[in-house]
């Protein structure tokens, strides 16, 4: 660093949704350095703006990343200060600590937290002993020889799409409006429809502390009941937010919509058509327009309808940038009445 006052440390590790707690153990001075990405004493986020509550020694810390919503934010003593930082993509992070001469911290990177980890986060520092280990890799052998051909044997590393419906049966999953699988995949931060990889694997049973296939069945009945109960509206928007990507991917990596039938099948399983109190609207409006396909654009801003409206029209703000399919349903289906 450019002052010899200042000194910084940089873990080599990082993941898709990490969870970085620190524990503030003695402060001289006042004020840490100002930093893009950073959490202050300040109380200041890169707008300049007020942010957060003022923490001193003793105090514990903590960072999220959302990958899917590409949000940040931090947590004083578990109390969530809401979104410092939002972007929209972001790039590879490693949680840092830069410290003034005489402030002493100490970091935990998980798995094991003083305070609880948000809903959908887990540390950077996955635990697994030799029989997890061993027990994790058997279950996902036994479903990557589902459907594996001889031409691909040798791969190890792939669970493809017949072993990974063969999961989801195993898993509790009885018909396609069912949300195991998307909820797997959705954990397992998989990046290609109806595969699964041997380290997503591995990480997310190691945070999870599962070694066997009723370990791994009890967490995603644990998930779907998270998602049902609404108890974080964070939670279910990141979900909502890849199911999108996930479920485009089927037609291709170049497909950037979902076919209007595709995305209604879409919502009902999230059960998206229970929480939006103009759902009978939007299915109507959508049959009678010319749009081929709802684009990620329409997709988000569904959402943030929802969440706007609460179920009141008179709360639809005018001045919001919207889609034009948006806009054209609320003008023509809601308005108007």
């Amino acid at each position: 660093m450019d002052r010899p006052d200042w000194g910084g440390v940089r873990p080599t590790m990082h993941q898709k949704a990490p969870m970085l707690a620190v524990v503030v153990i003695k402060i001289l001075g006042a004020g840490m350095v100002l930093n893009k990405r950073s959490f202050t004493m300040k109380k200041k986020n890169s707008t300049g703006k007020t942010y957060g509550e003022y923490w001193n020694t003793g105090d514990i810390l903590g960072t999220s990343v959302d990958f899917d919503l590409n949000e940040i934010r931090y947590y004083k003593n578990g109390k969530d200060m809401g979104i410092a930082f939002r972007s929209n993509k972001f790039p590879t992070l490693y949680p840092c600590v830069s410290c003034y001469r005489g402030c002493t911290m100490k970091c935990n990177f998980g798995p094991i937290w003083t305070k609880s980890a948000p809903l959908g986060f887990y540390g950077l520092n996955p635990t697994v002993n030799a029989t997890q280990k061993k027990n994790l890799l058997n279950i996902f052998l036994k479903y990557h020889k589902q459907g594996t051909t001889l031409s691909d044997s040798s791969s190890r590393d792939v669970m493809k799409a017949k072993g990974v419906m063969s999961l989801a049966t195993d898993l509790g999953s009885k018909n396609p409006m069912d949300p195991h699988l998307l909820l797997l995949a959705w954990k397992l931060r998989s990046k290609k429809f109806c595969e699964f990889l041997d380290n997503e694997w591995m990480v997310l049973w190691a945070n999870e502390k599962a070694s066997s296939l009723e370990d791994i069945k009890a967490s995603v009945n644990r998930w779907v009941k998270e998602l049902q109960s609404g108890e974080s509206p964070t939670l279910f928007r990141s979900f909502y937010v890849f199911v999108f990507d996930y479920m485009r991917r089927e037609k291709g990596e170049k497909c950037t919509a979902l076919e209007k039938d595709d995305a209604i099948y879409c919502w009902q399983l999230l059960e998206f058509d229970k929480k939006f109190k103009f759902w009978p609207n939007w299915t109507k409006f959508l049959g009678s327009c010319d749009s081929k396909g709802i684009n990620r654009d329409v997709w988000d801003s569904l959402y943030r309808l929802h969440e706007q409206l609460q179920g009141d029209i008179g709360k639809f703000d005018e001045d919001d940038f919207w889609p034009i399919l948006i806009d054209d349903f609320v003008h023509d289906s809601l308005l108007k009445k």
